[in-house]
């Protein structure tokens, strides 16, 4: 499924990514609400509600491109087998505020990173390049140097 697709079928959570301010606290993350009745996960729940928060970052990394904005924008850093994504929650004159974000599979944290941090803005861009389709996409020109 492209992303063009999932927003259109989560278009009521993409909707909230994009009108809402970064929280990665607003992120579903309670698996257990979709056990059956022995205790099982709900595969297909489960992964519906994973595509829901996925739709709602999208919605504030989009938003954020849009606008130039580094609030909003996602890093991903790779961690085992698999990403740590964080949303950008504060801009400061040389740093960004990152955090977390939970409900996306595994809920990787990089070892570096921690669940929230500061990080300098010329590292965010690295991280940021990942996940852009080119670099035309990073905010060079909003970087004070």
């Amino acid at each position: 499924m492209t992303d063009k697709q999932a927003n259109k079928k989560y278009a009521k959570s993409y909707k909230q990514g994009l009108t809402t301010k970064p929280d990665p606290s607003v992120l579903e993350t309670d698996y257990h609400q979709y056990d059956d009745k022995n205790g099982r996960l709900n595969m297909k729940a489960w992964d519906e509600m994973m595509a829901r928060n996925h739709a709602v970052i999208r919605g504030w990394n989009d938003t954020a491109r849009k606008k130039r904005l580094w609030v909003g924008r996602t890093l991903s850093d790779g961690v085992g087998d698999g990403l740590a994504t964080y949303v950008v929650i504060k801009e400061n004159l040389n740093t960004v505020r990152i955090k977390v974000c939970k409900g996306l599979g595994d809920d990787w944290v990089s070892r570096y990173w921690g669940e929230e941090c500061s990080i300098r803005k010329i590292e965010a861009m690295d991280f940021m390049e990942h996940e852009t389709k080119t670099k035309k996409d990073i905010p060079w020109d909003i970087v004070k140097k």
